[in-house]
């Protein structure tokens, strides 16, 4: 992997499992948005009500889509966490550029101490909906822009990937017990990797969108969903299937989740990061928000 030399904070979190996450709307309620598409119906929404009304008639004919991070689970550290991105933003510029920055593998093994701190549910209402949903036989697939292969002190992000959602009581492999680990190669030579119900998508090493990767997918295992749903916290991710849906003729929900970055949570301050940071760099070392807080006093 060859990385810049200096990281955003969209780089640190994409680490996680995801990228960072846009913050360009303030709406406090959810949002019907006009598609032009009588087809295609497009939400947006930090409910989870909403998004189990829209499930709740999913059937064997329905494909069920949703993102990792930011929807399924994000971290417990209220530094990684997307509301505090800002912040997060500002320490890690100059704690990457003045520290373990300068070496790719120093970064990288850093990094990964990072991808395995402790994670929970966005909302543990998730891992029931998604468990229902596979007892109606409604197939479920997770779609993320995670990392893949040896990544600093761990050996397979994908299967790392994997074990914290199966930690937490998601288990996307139930709905796909056919199928076997399946790498396919695009048109324009990228890779991607499906296993244990998840399809990733490197950003690091490909420009392909999700929706691109879902209908390499889809016409591998040769099946057809007559409607696709799917939870993202990106619109552009949400666009980009609504387009295969259209060529595919499926119908299709796309839903914008917010309720990670609309989530009140409790307020850092910049000692705590740059304290919790420090010793992340020099003891390879992630301390808990707590044991920073007890720290500080």
């Amino acid at each position: 992997m060859n990385y810049p030399a200096k990281f955003s904070a969209c780089l640190f979190l994409l680490t996680l499992t995801a990228c960072s996450v846009e913050k360009n709307f303030e709406a406090k309620k959810s949002e019907i948005i006009v598609s032009g598409d009588e087809r295609i119906k497009m939400l947006r929404t930090k409910n989870i009500e909403i998004i189990e009304k829209e499930l709740a008639s999913a059937n064997k004919n329905t494909l069920f889509i949703t993102d990792i991070t930011d929807v399924l689970l994000e971290p417990k550290s209220q530094l990684f966490k997307t509301p505090n991105e800002a912040l997060l933003n500002r320490f890690l510029n100059d704690f990457i550029s003045k520290g373990c920055g300068q070496n790719k593998l120093e970064r990288e093994k850093v990094f990964s101490i990072v991808v395995q701190q402790p994670v929970e549910p966005v909302d543990e209402n998730f891992v029931r909906i998604i468990r229902e949903l596979q007892e109606r036989n409604v197939k479920v697939l997770a779609l993320t822009n995670g990392l893949i292969g040896s990544f600093g002190y761990i050996d397979s992000m994908e299967d790392f990937s994997i074990q914290q959602l199966n930690d937490l009581g998601y288990h996307l492999e139930n709905s796909w017990s056919e199928l076997k680990s399946i790498t396919l190669t695009l048109e324009s030579g990228k890779q991607i990797l499906f296993k244990n119900g998840v399809i990733f998508v490197s950003k690091l090493t490909s420009k392909a969108s999700k929706g691109e990767c879902l209908l390499a997918f889809l016409e591998h295992i040769r099946i057809q969903p007559k409607k696709i749903i799917f939870v993202d916290d990106k619109r552009k991710n949400l666009e980009s299937v609504a387009e295969i849906a259209r060529k595919i003729g499926a119908r299709f929900v796309g839903i914008e989740y917010t309720g990670a970055l609309e989530k009140k949570n409790d307020p850092i301050s910049d000692k705590h990061a740059q304290l919790q940071l420090s010793i992340l760099e020099k003891e390879h070392k992630l301390l808990s928000d707590d044991e920073i807080e007890s720290m500080l006093r």
